[in-house]
């Protein structure tokens, strides 16, 4: 980016009390007046949440640096903010969306690099597809929804499983969410939302672990990889994802409390949290030192001390893969199973779908009874064994 032809200030927010609320503010160069101008931007009603705030606030900062480093100006002889105003208002190219969607992933929701890549492959699967169809697309606006069914349709049709179809659904409906909520395009609808989910087999990774492999693995884990059962740890006891537990710094545990904050950028569901520690895993974090680092150091590095830099994306996988192939597991036995075998023994001794519920942070009730029956769990709510016999 070139160098800025005029002086200014960087854009930034301001959780204001007052009663417009929350807003950007910035300074740029007013050529008439030759100073600094102070320019605030309220952050729409319609952002409720704070988290929404944030979000919005983000992206628009970002913008509005990029611009000022551009040199952007107050210069009422071009009109050049009114002229800035109409170029806000004029919906984006497709290509242009697209770029802003990768970076609002980056910056903006923190995805982790594999997310990132699925989205990415997700996007270009379809537009190549259409390039090879003949359609050729400028605007979101213009795609129909006989074109993305079309594609899916091909999708299934070369034997793409029903479980893929999903993933690359839900990556194509949120890119189109995700740009109507901006207002980089500005069609009615969705396109991808009119393709129907396919039926699948829900819950058929990561298949809880039996006690009689718990009793070979978990031991031979403590004394061949102490650092890999202790990120593992963190999944059974605390029931987090294996990208939340690389996220997770200094200054989000609570040793005196028992505590692990879970801010909702470093979140799967972007919503924030706090979760109790047990007893166990207070054992296994004290043995990790952490008072000895600074708060900002993550917990889980590649030097397995904590440190600046998190785990890569795969580090969990391929190094729990070693202990897969040692124990004969199939594909369908991830490090994740981890959570799944604790949700299954604590309902064995508590049968209390909410606390369940909360420490899986799902949003319902009915979210935490479809994920118990799909570990083969509730059976015992539907036993027949008392009907009388004719």
């Amino acid at each position: 980016m070139r160098e800025a032809k005029y002086p200014y200030k960087k854009a930034r927010l301001v959780k204001s009390t007052a009663k417009f609320g929350w807003y950007v503010v910035f300074y740029a160069w007013d050529v008439q007046a030759e100073k600094l101008i102070r320019k605030r931007i309220l952050i729409p009603a319609e952002y409720k949440t704070d988290s929404a705030k944030e979000n919005w606030a983000k992206e628009t900062i970002v913008a509005i640096n990029e611009g000022l480093a551009e040199g952007y100006c107050f210069d009422a002889s071009k009109k050049t903010e009114r002229r800035l105003k109409e170029e806000e208002n004029q919906e984006l190219l497709l290509k242009h969306i697209i770029d802003k969607y990768i970076n609002h992933c980056q910056n903006v929701l923190r995805n982790s690099i594999k997310e990132i890549r699925a989205k990415k492959n997700a996007i270009n699967e379809f537009f190549k597809w259409c390039d090879e169809q003949g359609y050729v697309f400028s605007y979101l606006g213009q795609i129909t929804s006989k074109v993305t069914q079309d594609f899916f349709e091909h999708l299934l049709s070369i034997g793409v499983s029903y479980k893929t179809h999903n993933h690359k659904r839900g990556k194509l409906v949120h890119f189109g969410n995700t740009a109507l909520r901006w207002g980089w395009a500005k069609c009615d609808k969705n396109p991808f939302v009119t393709v129907y989910k396919q039926r699948t087999d829900y819950g058929e990774k990561n298949i809880p672990f039996k006690d009689s492999e718990l009793e070979a693995i978990v031991p031979y884990m403590k004394e061949n990889h102490p650092y890999l059962w202790c990120f593992s740890a963190f999944i059974y006891y605390a029931f987090m994802r294996p990208s939340e537990i690389k996220r997770i710094q200094i200054r989000d545990i609570d040793l005196i409390k028992k505590t692990i904050r879970i801010p909702y950028l470093k979140s799967k569901v972007t919503k924030f949290d706090i979760l109790p520690i047990a007893d166990p895993l207070v054992e296994i974090i004290q043995s990790m030192n952490i008072d000895a680092y600074p708060l900002n150091y993550y917990l889980f590095t590649a030097q397995r001390t904590p440190g600046e830099q998190p785990l890569n994306h795969s580090w969990q996988s391929s190094h729990f893969k070693q202990i897969k192939n040692k124990f004969g597991l199939t594909e369908d036995h991830s490090i994740y199973a981890f959570k799944h075998t604790a949700v299954c023994r604590w309902y064995a001794i508590e049968k209390d779908l909410v606390r369940i519920q909360r420490m899986c942070r799902h949003s319902t009730v009915d979210m935490t009874a479809r994920y118990l029956k799909s570990l083969g769990l509730l059976i015992d709510e539907y036993q027949i064994g008392t009907l009388p016999n004719l």
